[in-house]
């Protein structure tokens, strides 16, 4: 465990290492605006790319036979081409209407099919590579988007789409990994069209309903909230201050991604392959969530005390704000990072139903915290504050009830 953890971490540090040198020469040759750009169109991506497969990449992992699991596969890319042929549909006929929340929108809107099938391929691809134990490739991958990301991001900035350079530059990055780890599955002979049939798909359609009818809901709902603060701070108050808010987020979630999104992966791994053979999971999800805490937190109190300094410094002058932002979501960002064993154990519960719940009401406080900052203070640092609060005590409350699910079911 621990060494599939190290593996997918090394990969992770590097893309994430690779992404952090970079982004002081970014905020020096992009202006705050054109982050918050990049950070609009990686909302709207990101919220629809989340469930553009309905969710059934995260049952790859779940069946015992590997008919069931390929046909998992084969439909979890299918969904991900139709749910992506619906988003164009949509932009084909109500581009006008979509375009009334910003006029930045053109910049980038034809960009946006193209974004959600390959964001979605890639998170199908990853879910298979973690079930055919390909940490390395896996771990590779990343590195090779961090690097193709950050190269197309820097050479387009001197070429006629340096507007839209960031975007750009995410999105090839993305390619290049996703077709990585399509040629590795290929190369091992992992996808066996031979052991494809309609009848299979059907089937594990049917036995794994619960994703699409309550996590996919859930999981959007999540994803949309996430994000709700680019899209009101656009809307409330300006693109330089959602590009102020990207900027701390991508900062902070460096090391919560290096630190929780490894643990996340081989977590669900490990702790399904135990739930499927009637054990107990509580102890691997009691270890694995004190020492992502154990881990994370000095590094988070060294970036509250000099947060401003850090921004100034490595930044720019103008990305003070920034740093403000990120001693006031430092607390909310820490809980995210200790949460991965608990969000990966309710897959595996399937409490998918309760997860849709949790979400429904998250999602209603967060954009209350936005909406109330700007409405009763007009400050945006009063919306962040807010934001940040309702996460930290939605996050500490979703661990609890997750480990007290778990102890109910160890003693049944």
């Amino acid at each position: 465990f621990l060494l599939n953890v190290i593996t997918l971490m090394s990969g992770t540090a590097i893309s994430q290492g690779i992404i952090l040198a970079a982004t002081p020469f970014l905020t020096r040759l992009f202006s705050p605006e054109e982050f918050g750009i990049l950070a609009l169109y990686l909302a709207i991506v990101g919220t629809i790319s989340v469930v553009s497969s309905w969710k059934y990449e995260l049952a790859i992992m779940l069946p015992k036979e590997e008919e069931d699991a390929q046909a998992l596969l084969f439909l979890s890319i299918i969904i991900a081409i139709i749910t992506s042929f619906i988003v164009l549909l949509l932009i084909i006929f109500f581009k006008n209407y979509i375009c009334r929340l910003t006029d930045k929108l053109d910049t980038f809107i034809w960009v946006v099919p193209l974004g959600v099938l390959i964001t979605g391929l890639l998170q199908t691809f990853t879910a298979w590579g973690m079930r055919k134990e390909f940490f390395k490739s896996v771990s590779g991958a990343r590195v090779i988007q961090s690097s193709t990301t950050v190269a197309g991001q820097l050479s387009l900035r001197f070429s006629k789409f340096s507007a839209t350079g960031l975007i750009w530059g995410n999105f090839f990055g993305t390619l290049i990994s996703l077709l990585v780890l399509i040629f590795h599955s290929i190369r091992k002979h992992t996808i066996q069209l031979k052991l494809l049939s309609k009848n299979s798909m059907l089937d594990n359609m049917k036995r794994y309903e619960k994703f699409p009818k309550y996590q996919s809901f859930s999981v959007l709902i999540n994803s949309f909230s996430q994000h709700l603060p680019v899209i009101l701070l656009i809307i409330f108050y300006s693109p330089e201050i959602a590009g102020f808010y990207s900027l701390t987020h991508r900062a902070l979630n460096t090391p919560a991604r290096l630190i929780g999104g490894s643990v996340r992966q081989v977590y669900y791994q490990r702790a399904s392959k135990i739930f499927s053979e009637k054990k107990s999971i509580l102890q691997i999800l009691n270890k694995s969530t004190l020492n992502l805490a154990r881990v994370s937190i000095i590094p988070y109190l060294f970036i509250g005390i000099f947060a401003r300094k850090i921004f100034v410094v490595f930044f720019g002058a103008e990305w003070l704000t920034s740093g403000i932002y990120a001693q006031l979501l430092l607390i909310y960002i820490f809980t995210l990072t200790i949460n991965p064993p608990a969000v990966m154990t309710l897959q595996i519960l399937g409490l998918q139903k309760f997860s849709l719940n949790y979400e429904i009401v998250l999602a209603v406080f967060r954009f209350l915290s936005i909406y109330l900052g700007y409405q009763l203070f007009n400050s945006h640092f009063a919306s962040i504050g807010l934001f940040s609060l309702v996460g930290v005590l939605f996050n500490f409350f979703f661990i609890v009830c997750i480990f007290h699910k778990v102890v109910k079911i160890q003693t049944e």
